[in-house]
């Protein structure tokens, strides 16, 4: 084969092309498309579970409790600095009515068959859930309203909310 200029430029743009495609196909493999991962927590002394992405952090407050009611708070929270989506977990020694007769709206849900009342504001979602020993557990889940992939992600979240060892 005589190699001639135009024969060398031809050469030199597929050889550009096959790079590109190269850099492309690598580009493409190195995309996490899976689905995020997912942790289960368990609370085995009140009985439920939960799970959560497990890039979060988990933050247990429980020894910093200065209301005598208060017996548990724990917080999961998204790793990125300034991002509000997580969820904070409150059990109370206190019968589920209390929280109700106050000024926030909440409304009888049924969830895993669990009897519970929740309220949305804001995106947010606050959830009050008797356990067992007469113990209520506040499930507040808070994220963006306008963020779409956080309320999927909320949705989720709150759909695995379930007693266990029952």
């Amino acid at each position: 084969m005589i190699i001639t200029k135009r024969n060398l430029a031809n050469l030199t743009d597929k050889l550009i092309i096959f790079l590109i495609l190269i850099l492309l196909l690598v580009f493409i493999l190195s995309i996490d498309c899976s689905s995020p991962k997912w942790k289960t927590y368990i609370n085995e002394k009140y009985e439920f579970s939960f799970q959560y992405p497990s890039k979060w952090v988990v933050e247990d407050n429980s020894n910093n409790i200065a209301n005598s009611q208060l017996v548990l708070w724990i917080e999961f929270n998204k790793p990125k600095i300034g991002d509000i989506t997580g969820i904070k977990l409150k059990i109370w020694d206190d019968e589920v009515y209390e929280f109700l007769n106050g000024p926030d709206n909440y409304k009888p849900f049924t969830i895993n068959n669990i009897n519970a009342f929740k309220n949305e504001l804001y995106g947010s979602t606050f959830i009050i859930m008797p356990l067992k020993n007469g113990m209520t557990l506040k499930f507040i889940y808070f994220c963006e309203n306008y963020d779409k992939k956080a309320q999927e992600m909320k949705e989720k979240v709150i759909s695995s909310l379930q007693y266990v060892n029952q």
